[in-house]
């Protein structure tokens, strides 16, 4: 009778999001073919906890209204699940390409995470990489997708992708860590780029005093608008 149950928790995850989609304002410039895409990344992600519904909305909204042939850089992919909503995003209106960045091992300077971050790598094989390529070839985004099994900064030293019209930082949550990706990506961001900073939040307290600080330097006076724990620097 297990299927009964995920079948149940599966309907009343889509249901969920049918709800919210229609109080919110996250998908309000997309098309009716985009809202049902959304639906079907929810139904099979239905499961997934890493985050919030508004959040994933949100993310496939900025892809779906980037540029042609726009340039994403994602730090932190672990299986693909904001992987696939970006790319999602992405071909479904003008196109470009997602760079999903990540060691795919769990990597984290913080040794308590560490240790529950490499048993459950462990359980997939000693990396997430075949579960986020699975991901990636169950939604059709191999064309799209380029996985970077590189450190955040080691993958920014030997960038040559171009300017970066859409930054996402998912990475590792120790300030340090998320100070570090900032740093090495930001002089690789194109003029009126979006940067979107995940788990803004009081559990996460590196995230947010790196954000309090960019926001009060770098990025001061700039247009910025949250989707729960998920903070986005729009166009300047």
């Amino acid at each position: 009778m297990r299927w009964i149950k995920e079948w149940i928790k599966q309907r009343r995850a889509v249901s969920d999001a049918v709800a919210i989609m229609s109080a919110r304002n996250e998908t309000y410039e997309l098309s009716q073919s985009q809202k049902n895409e959304l639906l079907v990344l929810r139904k099979f992600f239905y499961r997934e906890k890493m985050g919030a519904w508004a959040e994933r909305m949100t993310l496939y909204r900025i892809a779906a209204t980037l540029r042609e042939n726009a340039i994403v850089v994602e730090i932190g992919s672990w299986v693909g699940v904001s992987t696939c909503y970006i790319g999602c995003g992405l071909r479904s209106a003008r196109g470009g390409h997602i760079h999903a960045v990540d060691t795919f091992i769990g990597s984290t300077i913080d040794d308590q995470a560490y240790q529950a971050w490499k048993k459950t790598v462990e359980e997939m094989g000693g990396t997430t990489l075949n579960r986020f390529n699975e991901h990636i070839e169950h939604f059709g985004l191999g064309a799209l997708t380029t996985p970077l099994v590189a450190s955040s900064v080691e993958a920014a030293i030997n960038w040559r992708g171009g300017l970066i019209d859409f930054l996402y930082i998912d990475g590792d949550h120790v300030y340090e860590s998320v100070r570090a990706d900032f740093e090495a990506w930001f002089p690789h961001m194109a003029t009126n780029s979006i940067i979107a900073f995940h788990d803004y939040d009081e559990r996460h307290p590196g995230v947010s005093r790196l954000v309090d600080e960019v926001l009060a330097g770098p990025l001061y006076g700039c247009k910025t608008f949250r989707a729960d724990a998920l903070l986005v620097k729009g166009t300047s």
